[in-house]
């Protein structure tokens, strides 16, 4: 065939129904060919850009004694080390082989087919001055001036878990990698000899040595990259618990396990909307730290199977999510909008359930009063939570815990029936013990509660809860407004508790301050006044008497002595009232007077708004309120104290020298 008929050929081809599709890919063939071709100079030239951008960023040299090519879209790299200039290396690798995906790279999108690792090392170190691993986190930064658009909440969400999952290589070898740290006085090392992902599972155990204690985890799980979902489960390769190392050296804690599982999903919603979804759940677990429990903490089941989607700009916990704590589960509901106007609510009902369920659940070590508490009957809860913080004071918020034919059969470690005996309360500070109370006539400090000045109680009421006799141990009111103070000032101002919550404190509670002492305080009050165990008198009485009115002072008797050496029945109006404004913070009184023994503003005021709450409340008339002289004369052995104001501030660390 002449050339000139090979070109009547192509052009007929050309003029053919298919024709229109024979340039483009002969020009694409064309491509592929002059790709495969040029590909190891063009991605050797690639390489070698980033690793100088990388090395110039970081201060740091990563290399590679040699780098071979497979196929389109496959490299291997020989010898790796990377390390801060002049530093230990961090890492160490014989050979890392990549797959990546081809047509995702036309698009400028990363996304790993497969891995292949043998013999990696990271060696991370750290003395008193220098490391070789913090370089990673001082990159310089690189300048823009180009303002890339805000993402949206559900942008952000589908990009990070795009990102995540091209990470995730369909294929994982790893053959001995080993992951070191260690620093002047802690080491560790995690090892693992043998990994394989195939047909999207994998299994390997992972050898912990901390120190001279080493144990053996089994980890198995499934990485689908195409249905963006991955899981793990860990546990012990033999009967001993799983702990997660480091926590003990780092933060003074402790986390064990039998099985622990965990499970992530994502998918886009017909509505656009991005879902999260997944398990997280542990078997037997044991937790330790001083925020969360003076004692170990055990807790036979815990999971939460939640559902989470993501709008423009809102965040939702679903309802249908499931959190389980021993026996009992629960259904909350999370709202959160950042915009236009930010909101938060928050919801949580279960409908009548065994109260034994509620009580059983309570983990050993976290409620100590209750520990072998056995109740009957029912309970059922409504919670409800809905803030506009543009406008705070339309908040809503209802909590109430109800009970159908709740009785205890049999009290825990604390019988809180004892509260109507006379009993001995001990004072404790820095876990050491400071004062023991005896709660009762005997007592010669005791003030039964017929004896309490009546002068005082109201002004013990209207400052710190003026409906105690009314209310059955919460104030929603009180609540709310102290929500809505600390919304507006952005800052913890003001708290909500009642004297009932006070009293729970002070006589059952310990003064570790822990993510479980208000649940408990709550449930302790919950019993003493919806179970009707004792009355309003008796616990205003004991309250009266056992609340620190000063440094080392407990009890009004002692309190009226040490600062007006008086007895209780003789305090004034305005001393009553001095007593109440010091309960708040009892040991900082010398705060309140000026340098002359004047009160000083804020305290003005306070008395004014006491006064006020009595007239509102019928306890006094206007013309008593006027009567009244906002001053009061320390006389007691108090006054040893203001006259040294100073050196006693000094001495009790309320300032520096």
């Amino acid at each position: 065939m002449t050339k000139n008929n090979i070109l009547k050929e192509i052009k007929a081809a050309y003029r053919r129904p298919y024709g229109y599709f024979f340039w483009p890919i002969s020009v694409l063939l064309f491509l592929l060919i002059a790709f495969a071709i040029l590909r190891e100079p063009i991605f050797k030239h690639f390489l070698s850009n980033k690793i100088t951008q990388f090395n110039e960023k970081y201060n740091a040299e990563f290399s590679y004694q040699d780098i071979t090519f497979h196929g389109l879209s496959s490299v291997s790299l020989h010898q790796i080390t990377l390390q801060e200039k002049s530093a230990q290396p961090l890492l160490v690798a014989d050979k890392i082989d990549i797959e990546i995906d081809f047509w995702k790279l036309l698009w400028r999108r990363l996304s790993i087919e497969s891995i292949n690792i043998d013999n990696c090392t990271i060696s991370m170190f750290r003395n008193q001055t220098l490391d070789n691993f913090s370089f990673l986190f001082k990159g310089k930064k690189e300048d823009s001036e180009v303002d890339t658009p805000k993402k949206t909440v559900a942008q952000t969400v589908e990009h990070l878990f795009d990102m995540l999952f091209d990470l995730i290589p369909k294929k994982l070898v790893v053959n001995n990698f080993n992951l070191g740290y260690a620093n002047d006085i802690h080491n560790i090392n995690i090892a693992i000899p043998q990994l394989e992902l195939l047909d999207k599972s994998f299994k390997c155990k992972v050898s912990v040595t901390e120190f001279e204690h080493k144990r053996t985890i089994v980890a198995e799980g499934i990485l689908d990259k195409s249905n963006e979902q991955a899981s793990i489960k860990l546990y012990s390769d033999d009967s001993l618990n799983v702990d997660i190392p480091w926590l003990k050296y780092r933060n003074n804690a402790m986390v064990k396990f039998d099985t622990a599982y965990f499970k992530l999903k994502h998918k886009v919603r017909d509505d656009l909307k991005q879902e999260v979804s997944g398990i997280m759940s542990a078997k037997n677990m044991q937790l330790y730290h001083r925020r969360i429990a003076s004692d170990t903490v055990l807790l036979a089941e815990i999971s939460n199977d939640f559902i989470l989607n993501f709008g423009d700009n809102d965040i939702e916990f679903d309802s249908n999510s499931t959190v389980i704590l021993n026996q009992l589960a629960i259904h909350p509901y999370i709202y959160y909008s950042r915009g236009p106007s930010e909101q938060l609510i928050m919801s949580l009902n279960k409908p009548l359930f065994e109260a034994s369920i509620l009580f059983n659940s309570l983990p050993n070590g976290l409620f100590d009063n209750f520990t072998g508490i056995k109740v009957s009957g029912q309970l059922s809860y409504h919670g409800y939570f809905k803030m506009d913080f543009a406008t705070p004071d339309s908040l809503i918020f209802e909590s109430d815990l109800k009970q159908r034919n709740f009785k205890i059969i049999k009290p825990g470690s604390t019988d809180f029936r004892k509260i109507n005996e006379t009993f001995e309360h001990h004072i404790f500070e820095n876990d050491k013990e400071v004062k023991s109370i005896v709660l009762g006539t005997e007592n010669p400090n005791f003030l039964p509660f017929e004896q309490i000045p009546v002068s005082l109680k109201n002004a013990i009421l209207m400052s710190e809860d003026g409906w105690f006799f009314e209310h059955g141990g919460f104030s929603l009111g009180a609540f709310r407004e102290s929500i809505i103070a600390n919304v507006k000032t952005k800052r913890f101002a003001r708290g909500g508790s009642t004297i009932s919550m006070q009293l729970v404190k002070n006589l059952y509670l310990n003064r570790n301050k822990n993510i479980a002492r208000k649940v408990e305080e709550l449930l302790i009050v919950w019993m003493l006044e919806r179970q009707k165990i004792t009355t309003k008198e008796r616990m205003f009485e004991i309250y009266v008497n056992i609340i620190e009115w000063g440094p080392g002072i407990y009890g009004a008797s002692e309190a009226a002595r040490f600062y007006f050496n008086k007895e209780v029945s003789a305090l004034t109006l305005e001393e009553c009232i001095y007593l109440a404004a010091i309960i708040p913070s009892p040991k900082g009184f010398l705060f309140l007077f000026n340098d002359d023994r004047s009160f000083k503003e804020y305290i003005l005021n306070y008395y004014k708004l006491v006064l006020l709450r009595m007239v509102e409340h019928e306890k006094i008339s206007q013309q008593e309120a006027d009567a009244a002289i906002i001053h009061v004369s320390i006389v007691g052995a108090a006054k040893n104290l203001l006259d040294n104001k100073h050196d006693s501030l000094v001495k009790r660390h309320l300032i520096k020298p």
